[in-house]
């Protein structure tokens, strides 16, 4: 994978500011000397649900998921949020913001509550695995395990990674029922997910859509 430096550039025109305003929040806050219980320390989902209103507000990149997900109201986790092109960026704002806080912890317990607080059957998508495999199953576990679940992934059993793990292992930790529907797909995602997307929620999107507008003509007809 190549990545051209002057999109951690513009990444950066993003980020900064944000960080800037953060901090100034954060110290607003601890400077106050009162508790103010409508404010939080930014989490690693707050901080990609403001960058993606700023993706909003100015029309920016709407092909990226951040974009689409603030606009639909879907959270994104990032578990391992210093791992990446934000960490660089936090650790060379620290040297002008050492007060700065990131809650990974808000962020854990939010995605714990979003499983246990589910109604129904309990479903899991995960493409490719490590931390994130990991991360979304063990929410799961709290909330008994899950249902249905579909893994698609090229790692191997034989590492003992949780990237190539067996669904076997996960019911021996409770965080797949042991009645669950489970398949495992070794499989590049990059290329089989959106052929799965299309044959499936993309399929069944368009065909709902042609039979409204089917009534919605009929009934102007009528």
């Amino acid at each position: 994978m190549v990545v051209p430096v002057t999109s951690y550039e513009a990444f950066d025109d993003y980020l900064e500011p944000l960080l800037d305003t953060l901090y100034n929040e954060l110290c607003a806050y601890e400077d106050n000397g009162k508790v103010d219980l409508d404010y939080r320390y930014p989490t690693p989902s707050s901080m990609i649900r403001r960058l993606g209103e700023l993706l909003v507000a100015s029309g920016d990149f709407p092909e990226s998921y951040n974009y689409w997900c603030t606009k639909n109201d879907i959270p994104i986790f990032c578990p391992a949020i210093t791992d990446s092109a934000i960490g660089d960026s936090v650790y060379f704002s620290g040297f002008r913001k050492p007060r700065m806080i990131i809650d990974v912890n808000a962020d854990l317990i939010k995605i714990c509550d979003i499983a246990c607080n589910s109604k129904g059957p309990l479903c899991s998508l995960i493409l490719g695995g490590g931390m994130v495999k990991y991360h979304v199953l063990n929410a799961c576990k709290m909330a008994g395990g899950i249902d249905f679940g579909v893994f698609i992934t090229v790692g191997e059993d034989w590492d003992g990674s949780y990237t190539g793990a067996d669904p076997q292992e996960d019911i021996s930790r409770r965080a797949i029922k042991p009645t669950a529907k489970t398949v495992v797909l070794k499989s590049d995602f990059s290329l089989t997910f959106p052929v799965i997307v299309a044959s499936t929620f993309v399929k069944h999107h368009f065909t709902a859509s042609k039979t409204e507008n089917s009534e919605n003509s009929q009934n102007e007809q009528v």
